[in-house]
């Protein structure tokens, strides 16, 4: 029974100890990535689930709504806590019964996207032209565009979180087993 390490026994032991200890926390931190991704998965499968049937709705909208022209007759200022001033269009139009509507944007913007006295095209259910919309990106396709923005790096998340899972594998896989040196004597 040998009492005494020599230098080049006490190193192996201490890579080996190093190895040993460092396998638990890979493999804890490989599960870590997969369940991690496999949720972000699932949050982003949704979040493009929603994108899908708002999108559906807002073509649907623009398909099946009466159009008219219409003139942005002034801007109303709006005060908000976290988005400071925006201003949002009132635009005015006439439906094929003649009648006159006026309504206001809910969605503002800052600086204005529209003019006083600018010519917009309003998209209007024939029921309830109070609901009227400017046909514009922002008042008909932003939501779908941002929660398919939103989805989509979610999705690329989980992507690299899984490569990187991957890859920790490989680097484990590929460690090189550290050899014990044979007792003095033996075979």
């Amino acid at each position: 029974m040998k009492l005494w390490a020599g230098e080049g026994e006490f190193q192996v032991a201490v890579d080996n100890r190093r190895r040993n200890h460092d396998f638990p926390n890979m493999q804890i931190i490989r599960l870590f990535l997969k369940v991690a991704g496999w949720i972000i998965t699932g949050v982003a499968i949704l979040d493009l689930t929603g994108a899908y049937f708002l999108y559906r709705h807002a073509e649907h909208y623009v398909q099946t709504a009466s159009r008219a022209q219409g003139t942005v007759t002034k801007m109303v200022e709006q005060h908000g806590q976290e988005s400071g001033t925006t201003f949002a269009p009132v635009f005015q139009f006439t439906d094929p019964q003649g009648k006159v509507h006026e309504v206001q944007s809910s969605i503002g913007s800052s600086p204005p996207d529209y003019k006083v006295g600018e010519t917009v095209t309003v998209l209007y259910p024939p029921d309830n032209p109070e609901a009227a919309v400017i046909n514009g990106f922002i008042q008909v396709w932003l939501w779908p565009a941002l929660l398919a923005g939103f989805g989509a790096v979610l999705l690329a998340l989980a992507l690299g979180m899984f490569v990187v899972a991957y890859i920790l594998g490989r680097v484990e896989k590929r460690k090189p087993a550290i050899p014990c040196p044979a007792p003095p004597g033996a075979g």
